[in-house]
């Protein structure tokens, strides 16, 4: 409240759409990732990634991926803030047929 943070429930079947990180912070961290883990392989041949470098290695791809700037693009691209409703597209919105359509329900049951 203090800092006015609402928490909103994602509208059905939409989350592909309004989950930020998945726009455009994921992709970036895994290039870096995979980036920080080629240049240690090519600056030391033969050392592998393993359990005792990967923190390192995550924290160096983090700090490259994990922006202010790439965090306010996720929220910007899903239409979140600023608010544009218009980036979920209206199929997101219509009902979905396995479950408003009995004879699909129906057909689901008895394959079970």
């Amino acid at each position: 409240m203090e800092n006015k943070i609402q928490i909103t429930e994602l509208p059905a079947h939409t989350s592909h759409w309004l989950q930020p990180c998945d726009c455009t912070l994921f992709k970036p961290l895994k290039d870096a990732y995979n980036d920080e883990c080629q240049e240690l392989m090519n600056a030391y041949p033969g050392t592998a990634v393993s359990h005792s470098n990967f923190c390192s290695l995550f924290a160096k791809a983090w700090n490259k991926a994990v922006t202010p700037e790439n965090i306010k693009l996720g929220f910007q691209a899903c239409g979140i803030y600023p608010f544009d409703s218009s980036r979920i597209p209206e199929e997101a919105y219509l009902p979905n047929k396995l479950y408003t359509n009995t004879a699909d329900v129906t057909a689901v049951e008895s394959n079970a």
